[in-house]
């Protein structure tokens, strides 16, 4: 069993986070609560705190308390296994929370603090700690809460024999102390949607290409599936909270534009011009031409665009354009685009701009893995270097491309958050999530044979970086 799998399934170890200026690993290890609400929270082995100035908090996601430390716990060296804070650890009940690792004087003061009066998920109040070394989140399963964290654990997912709640840790965030960095996570439905990125990937079978690939295809299918056009939540709702301007969430930014439009009012009515549709990013002629094929409703290839920009696309398949070269630029918005970053086609390829060509590549890489002809009704998509082969058909395999450039432009544009965003939305839907926006090291496994999977020391045996391995 290789280590990524290892510590996904076992919920033992987690990768440790280093505190400036002190050559240890430090990072909370578990945390524990009762039936009364007791409980404590654990942090590694060996970890030395010479100044007494670390503590935990628990930090509110409840609408009602948003943002409010409702404790301050400092930590004490009970256990062979690691410090425990100091007094009983008592969450919220049916809520969520969030446990910080800060490095601070005063721990107990800061109980009751408000870090985000305005209610906006976003930290707006003076930060009373001179470090923040690690976070870890609990979501109930309610929608709307804030989980100021970017690691998110389900607590139905570790709910162990009786009443009691726990969870180990896995990777976690990149130490930080600005509030900027600190921002809301929106829980979604119960159950598996609101595990960690881990844990969603927790079966994956990383020994070879093959299996990688057969175990990420059966991880991804079988979403649930909603209508492209309907009265009820259909592709357009899920299109507008995944490609939502971060800049302002009553606009979308269009994926080959970089145009922000309004919601709503600028998307196509059938008659527009200055507007908005989407755009199927594996065109439907190549393999599913129905409203009713699966691929054709599948947000994770879907992408809202400047209707012209579609048009002059169409079915073309992703390559650079070298010759004969009509331009169709962007525009400057969320810190990118503009002159220089231009999108390129001509008679038998379109060239994504630079800024979003990743999004697209990822995304085509996503449909093929994710149809593979075995489920009833769906078609095999396949990704190939030979045009001749991308034709339009309804019968399967059925073909797009070009690889090789998908291949380079993925690497040349690598994850951004809008693309975290796509996928963190669409999974909130359809259940599934695109394994190569997670883990884009998985890319050249999959589809050139290339399986350096990991940098972490697990193939070597150097655990330097690694933390104890502790037991629930």
């Amino acid at each position: 069993m290789t280590g990524r799998v290892f510590r996904a399934v076992f919920s033992l170890v987690i990768i440790s986070l280093l505190l400036p200026g002190r050559g240890e690993a430090q990072a909370i290890n578990e945390f524990f609560t009762g039936p009364q609400g007791s409980g404590f929270v654990e942090i590694r082995d060996g970890l030395s705190d010479e100044s007494g100035e670390l503590c935990v908090l628990v930090l509110s996601g409840d609408e009602r308390l948003e943002g409010v430390i409702l404790q301050a716990l400092e930590l004490n060296t009970a256990g062979e296994a690691g410090f425990r804070t100091s007094e009983s650890f008592r969450p919220p009940a049916g809520s969520s929370w969030t446990l910080l690792l800060v490095q601070a004087s005063q721990c107990s003061s800061m109980t009751g603090t408000d870090l985000d009066r305005d209610g906006d998920g976003v930290f707006d109040q003076p930060l009373r700690w001179k470090n923040l070394l690690d976070s870890v989140s609990v979501s109930a399963g309610k929608p709307g809460e804030m989980l100021f964290s970017r690691t998110i654990l389900g607590p139905e997912f570790f709910r162990s024999s009786g009443p009691w709640l726990g969870a180990a840790r896995f990777e976690g965030p990149n130490s930080t102390d600005t509030a900027g960095s600190w921002k809301r996570d929106t829980v979604a439905t119960p159950g598996r949607k609101n595990l960690s990125r881990d844990d969603y990937y927790a079966g994956v079978d990383t020994s070879s290409p093959a299996n990688l690939r057969a175990s990420l295809h059966n991880l991804i299918k079988g979403h649930t599936v909603y209508p492209y056009s309907s009265s009820s939540t259909d592709t357009w709702d899920i299109l507008k909270q995944a490609d939502e301007d971060p800049n302002d969430p009553t606009k979308i930014l269009d994926i080959y534009k970089n145009h922000s439009f309004i919601k709503g009012s600028e998307q196509d009515n059938g008659s527009c011009t200055n507007c908005y549709n989407r755009e199927h990013s594996w065109p439907n002629t190549y393999g599913f031409s129905s409203s009713g094929d699966t691929p054709y409703t599948d947000c994770h290839h879907l992408f809202l665009s400047d209707k012209r920009y579609n048009g002059d696309r169409g079915s073309l398949p992703y390559g650079d354009c070298t010759s004969g070269c009509s331009e169709d630029p962007t525009e400057v918005n969320n810190g990118t685009g503009g002159t220089g970053m231009s999108n390129w086609y001509g008679s038998s390829v379109w060239e994504t701009w630079s800024g979003r060509r990743g999004n697209v590549a990822r995304a085509q890489f996503y449909m093929d893995v994710r149809y593979e002809g075995d489920v009833a009704g769906e078609p095999d998509l396949v990704l190939t270097d030979n045009p001749s082969l991308i034709v339009s058909t309804g019968s399967s395999p059925a073909y797009m491309g070009l690889k090789s450039a998908l291949l380079q432009w993925s690497s040349e544009d690598p994850v951004d958050d809008l693309e975290r965003q796509h996928n963190d939305v669409v999974y909130s839907y359809q259940g599934n999530r695109n394994p190569f926006v997670d883990h884009p090291e998985w890319i050249a496994c999959v589809f050139e044979g290339v399986c350096s999977l990991f940098t972490d020391g697990f193939e070597s045996g150097d655990f330097s970086a690694w933390s104890t391995v502790v037991g629930n």
